[in-house]
């Protein structure tokens, strides 16, 4: 897939309206490579990118902390005893601090409720203070850095956006090996909740990798209708396209994604909710109970770009997330599944500390990002959050502290089973690139995050980004 697919779908995917599913399928290493003797343990990792920036600060508000309050001048949220609503006043401390779903010193936004059950369950890990030493305004810029899994020191080095994407370079001779067997017919498969075929999602960008792109329908999930846009306009799109369409074809014939294929959970309580997020897991979740496992799944919701009255939209926007997360879950569960699925939950960048005058909050910095599954280690928080007293009054960004691959390395180390040496192959910057990282990067940054049971015996813990906030 050329650069430009990829501009093509964060142009559609960066709406409230799109939302798009891709799966990836790697297979097995050749000798003398990080994954050499890897075999794929049957587990699925799957990648939820909330696009445009989520205010993970109201998401997973820090209530031991008076300056958030003081901070957010009313526009932050409350979790009372009598039910969940969202409330607006005056007296910001007062109304925010008395929160009761999450732990004594977090609280979830009251529009996660439905993740309630997971959390007490053990099935949720927040990871605190997420993101990477430089700072983009930039939603592509931003959202590149994840796709990729490189920091960009400054916004004049993204002309590195054809690097191949972090999950694509896992197929790459350099880790995998030349020829290196595939698991399955496919590598990777997009499907589009709103009926357009797009461009791949960046993870997948870079041609390592077997990935395609498929639309998916309004009603039936399996729609041969649906599948593939039949009256695309090929001499429209060129060449590229014609190459993506014809890929699609094939697939669809090898996974018999076919007509009168029953929906499993079309008569069901489960995966009601309206939004497109519902939609792609429902898909997913036809995909897994019929026995197409795959490792890495990447989903996309977008409208978390909430630069103006923020509150009712960002509510609307965590219920359509909580929903759809905790009827993937109860579906994974009832089929036995979940304890082979993990899911991050994650965003380009988080909001600004305070809002701005249209009762919104701009483009921010580092952020909490959520994990679920059904074998999460210990740890409920990981990661470490600033004190919002220490940040300095110019500043109006979180500081991150947790680089963002470290939860990457831990998916790939402690829950897929990789060796650690997948981790220098896969991030660590080569000195011939202009990342600006080279001579800043450190090891001990994409060290795994203790999110997994598998890291109670390591002794190190991911170096922080910022570690001038810590007292």
């Amino acid at each position: 897939m050329g650069h430009h697919h990829h501009v093509h779908r964060r142009g559609f995917l960066r709406s409230a309206a799109a939302a798009t599913i891709s799966l990836a399928m790697p297979g097995v290493a050749s000798a003398a490579l990080p994954l050499s003797n890897y075999k794929w343990p049957g587990k699925t990792v799957i990648l939820l990118d909330l696009g445009g920036g989520n205010d993970a600060m109201n998401m997973v508000a820090p209530v031991w902390d008076k300056t958030y309050f003081d901070m957010r001048s009313g526009l932050c949220v409350r979790a009372e005893d009598n039910g969940f609503r969202e409330f607006l006043g005056t007296n910001s401390e007062q109304m925010c601090s008395d929160a009761r779903f999450g732990s004594q010193l977090y609280s979830f936004h009251p529009s996660l409720k439905p993740l309630s059950e997971a959390w007490a369950n053990g099935d949720m890990t927040v990871a605190l203070g997420v993101g990477y030493l430089s700072a983009p305004a930039s939603h592509f810029l931003g959202a590149d850095m994840w796709d990729k899994g490189v920091s960009y020191q400054n916004s004049l080095e993204a002309n590195l956006s054809t690097l191949p994407g972090w999950v694509d370079r896992i197929f790459s001779d350099g880790v995998m090996g030349a020829g290196a067997p595939h698991a399955a017919p496919v590598d990777g498969v997009s499907v589009v909740a709103g009926g357009a075929i797009g461009g791949l999602p960046g993870e997948f960008f870079g041609g390592n990798a077997k990935s395609l792109s498929l639309a998916a329908g309004r009603d039936g999930v399996f729609d041969a209708s649906s599948l593939i846009n039949k009256n695309l306009d090929l001499t429209r799109f060129g060449k590229v396209y014609k190459f993506l369409y014809d890929r699609e074809m094939d697939i669809v014939g090898q996974l018999q994604l076919l007509n009168g294929v029953t929906d499993v959970y079309q008569n069901t309580t489960l995966f009601r909710d309206p939004g497109g997020l519902s939609k792609q897991l429902r898909y997913v979740a036809n995909l897994l109970v019929r026995g197409i496992k795959m490792p890495f799944v990447s989903l996309a919701m977008g409208g978390f770009d909430t630069h103006t009255n923020q509150m009712p939209a960002h509510r609307n926007l965590m219920n359509e997330l909580a929903m759809g997360l905790a009827d993937f879950r109860k579906a994974m569960i009832e089929r036995g599944l979940w304890k082979d699925i993990v899911i991050l939950v994650h965003s380009e960048f988080g909001r600004t500390l305070r809002p701005n005058s249209a009762a919104g909050f701009d483009h921010g910095a580092g952020a909490a990002q959520l994990i679920l599954g059904g074998s999460l280690g210990a740890n409920r928080f990981v990661g470490r959050q600033v004190q919002l007293s220490r940040i300095e009054s110019t500043i109006n960004v979180l500081p991150p502290m947790l680089d963002f691959r470290s939860l990457y390395t831990a998916i790939l180390i402690d829950f897929l089973g990789m060796p650690p040496a997948v981790a220098p192959a896969l991030f660590k910057p080569p000195t011939q690139t202009a990342t600006g990282e080279s001579s800043s990067f450190k090891d001990e940054w994409v060290i795994p995050a203790p999110i997994f049971p598998a890291s109670a015996t390591r002794k190190e813990s991911p170096a922080l980004l910022n570690p001038q906030y810590v007292a």
